[in-house]
Formats: C-alpha cells, structure tokens, sequence
C-alpha cells in the first residue's frame, strides 16, 4: 500500500514540453500588491470560519484548540505565519500529511477504489485557508465560464442544466453530433507543479505569490493510515492534496490549460460545438463543460474533429500531467450518426448511448420519464431500511426521514418534475418507515 502511493504521488517524466498560454488573463498590480499583502486581523477571523471537529493532521490538534486557547497561541501563531510571509517558507513539519483512504463504492477491494483524504495540521491549514480566502476575490475574472466549480455565483445545477439542453437543443433542431464524457484518471494526484506554477506566473500572480504557493505543495510528505497507525514517509513530487483548502482553487486554474487549447481550437475550426441561443438572439457555438474533473465535450460527427479532440488531450497530458482514462471515457451519439465505430476508435473510448449521467443528473434523458427516478427510489429505500426503525425513537425516525427523503428527491426535481406516481411511492416509503416502528408491515 506504501509503495502503491508511493509511487502515486512521484512524477513518471523527467522532463515536460513547455507551452505558451494566449491571451492569458491577467490580475492587476492592484491585486497583485493586494495578494501579497501582510497578514493582520484576517488570521483570527479564518479561526473562527473553520469546522473545529474535523480530523486533525499529524500535530494532533483540531481548530478547537486555535479556537479556545487564542490568547495564549496569538504570539507565538502570528509570528510563525508573518516569517512566512517575509521568507516564502515554514517549517517543513507543518506540511506533514496522513492519508486516509476512504472507499469511492461499496465492496471496495483494490486500492485503486479508493480515494486518498489527506489530513494536515492546524498550522498549515490557517496558511493555507488565508492564502485561499485572498485567492477566491480574484478567481471569477481567471476562470472561463465554461469552468463552474467552486466558484462564487456558479454552481453545480449551471453545468448539469446547460448539458441538457444542448443536448435536447441538438435532438429537437435534428442536428447529427457527438458528445465525449472525459474521465480524468487520479486528477488531482497527477497534476505537475511546473505546469500549475507556470500558469500562476502567466495569469499575473507575483513572484511571492508564487513562492507561497510552491512551498504549500512542493514541501509535503505523507505517511499512510493503515488499521489506525500511521505507516512509511514519503516525499510528495507532484498532485494535489484532497483534503488541502487551496487544491480545489489551484486545480481549477490548471483546468484553465484545457479550456484555453479547446476555445482556441474552437476559434479556428478544428471543433465545432453545439449551438445555444445567447442573449439577444444570437447564436453561440458551446464546444465544452468543465466542473472539476468532470468534462463534457460537444462537438460534430466528424472523423477530423475528433482527431483535433485526441491531440489536444494528448498536449495537454503532455505540460500537465493529467491523463484521460480512455477505458472509462465514453463517446455518445446524439440523433443517428452512421460512423460511431470510427469516431470511437479514433478518439480511443468506449461507445456508449444517452441517456447518461453528468454530476449525477440524468443526461439526455426526456422529463417526464419515471426511470429518471428509479434511482432515486432505490437510494431512499436503502437510506430507510426496515431494520434501521426498530432501533429509532419517533423523534429519530421522523428527523431521519426530514433529512434523507427531502433532500434527495430535491436536486433532481430542480431540473425533472416529479412523476405523481413517483410522488405517491415517495409518501407511502415516508409513512410505513414513520409509523411501523417494530412491526413487520405496515399497509
């Protein structure tokens, strides 16, 4: 399991292309100086924004403990975090990282199935959640629109209604195209720092900016949670901690590689998109959706277009490091296309056919359709399993019910009306688990 991380966490190339982003855009110097700025009051109010319960890191402490004992901390924490804002550098004690692995699905048996949650101590976390709240006030202007993740004023449902409706879009207006749905393989694990540093500089970010920043992710070394103990230490090469308050932000910016290589293929012709009626009535061309590492790719039922796809996702592995899983990814007709077999053996993905799923909505699938909801049901009947009642008080079976067979049924109808039936099969799950409490059946 050592060796398996080990190896996940050190860069495969010793040597990467390099590249030219244009028409980049651009922080002020404004901003610039504003990123940079000295460290002040801000510090305690981070304190105070962050969950004190979660796991701690390897120094033991929760940020309850910043929390109550502040008084005593104040002196000792803010001269730590003002030599780092003067020497671009901290202990490298602070960035010592457990792994916990966390399985992605039920039955998980190969290591592969699991997702690697990295806890780091309270120290660096007050660092890097400054450096992430200062990052949030210019992420908006860096970030193209085609990218919707974690970003102030767009959210989850953009995406997932915006690929419906190209997609319905094409099949009503009779249109013959393809959509690619990318899997991107350990994406936050495989990003190089030399790309994502690369990009910060060309985006306007300082020099001291950039030296913070490469300290907070180049420093790291892991140790692994097996049965509860820590085990090996490792030096960390390349990726992104899941668990880290600034990977979410840095990966959305070396996301921005792609979406720059595609809107500039779109420009030339290389990609033709879906078409989507803009403001005023103006037709605009919409080639490809980003929400982290889920990517949707529009474009014509051409063998050249697909070529194009291929070798822009084959570059831009190349500088960054992030691989599409070719065995996962999945080629998707839309209205009837002759040459699925061709295009699929070009681009080197699975053939698959709509209806799908994006960030976990159904994906070309019609609105009134009761299967949208199937899984829906069976996630509800497990979540209110009949054994679960006989331990439950009124009160937890009523509080159980509120906050399982409310909320999910609620992202879904923000883009599918309920079926009445569907409505009914709801209730009735509500009402048996409600009042049956020991019994067997309830009619």
């Amino acid at each position: 399991m050592i060796e398996f991380y080990r190896k996940l966490y050190t860069e495969s190339e010793m040597w990467r292309p390099s590249f030219e982003y244009v028409n980049c855009p651009r922080i002020s110097q404004e901003e610039q100086d504003w990123l940079e700025r000295p460290f002040t009051e801000e510090v305690l109010n981070i304190i105070k924004q962050c969950d004190g319960d979660k796991s701690p890191g390897p120094d033991g402490y929760t940020m309850s403990f910043f929390k109550v004992c502040w008084a005593t901390l104040k002196d000792d924490l803010m001269q730590t975090i003002q030599n780092f804002h003067q020497n671009e550098m901290f202990e490298k004690s602070f960035n010592a990282t457990f792994i916990a692995l966390i399985p992605k699905k039920y039955g998980a048996e190969e290591l592969k199935d699991f997702r690697p949650i990295s806890l780091i101590g309270g120290v660096y976390k007050i660092i890097a959640k400054l450096l992430t709240e200062r990052m949030k006030t210019v992420m908006g202007e860096l970030v193209d629109e085609h990218q919707m993740a974690f970003l102030k004023g767009r959210q989850i449902m953009d995406a997932a209604l915006l690929a419906n409706e190209l997609v319905d879009s094409r099949v009503k207006q009779k249109l013959v195209g393809v959509l690619c749905k990318l899997n991107i393989e350990k994406a936050c694990d495989h990003v190089n720092w030399s790309f994502l540093l690369k990009i910060l500089r060309d985006m306007g970010f300082g020099n001291k900016w950039t030296n913070w920043i490469k300290t907070c992710i180049s420093t790291v070394k892991f140790s692994l949670i097996i049965n509860g103990s820590p085990e090996g230490f490792f030096q960390s090469q390349r990726g992104l901690r899941q668990g880290d308050p600034l990977s979410p932000f840095l990966f959305i910016l070396a996301m921005e590689g792609l979406n720059s290589m595609i809107r500039r293929a779109s420009e030339n012709g290389w990609i033709r998109g879906s078409p989507a009626n803009a403001n005023r009535g103006n037709t605009m061309e919409i080639t490809h959706l980003l929400y982290a590492d889920d990517s949707l790719v529009f474009c014509e039922a051409a063998v050249m277009q697909i070529r194009h796809l291929r070798a822009i996702l084959t570059i831009f592995e190349g500088i960054s490091g992030l691989h599409v899983n070719w065995h996962k990814s999945c080629l998707y007709h839309v209205n009837q296309v002759t040459n699925m077999q061709i295009l699929a053996e070009n681009l080197g993905c699975q053939l698959d056919s709509l209806p799908t799923k994006y960030l976990g909505m159904p994906l070309g699938a019609k609105n009134k359709e009761v299967e949208v909801w199937s899984e829906v049901l069976e996630r509800s009947e497990r979540k209110l399993t009949r054994w679960k009642s006989q331990y439950l008080s009124m009160g937890g079976r009523l509080t159980l019910i509120k906050s399982v067979m409310d909320a999910l049924p609620t992202y879904m109808m923000s883009l599918f009306p309920i079926p009445g039936n569907i409505e009914k099969k709801i209730n009735k799950l509500r009402r048996v688990f409600l009042w049956q409490g020991n019994k067997e059946k309830l009619e």
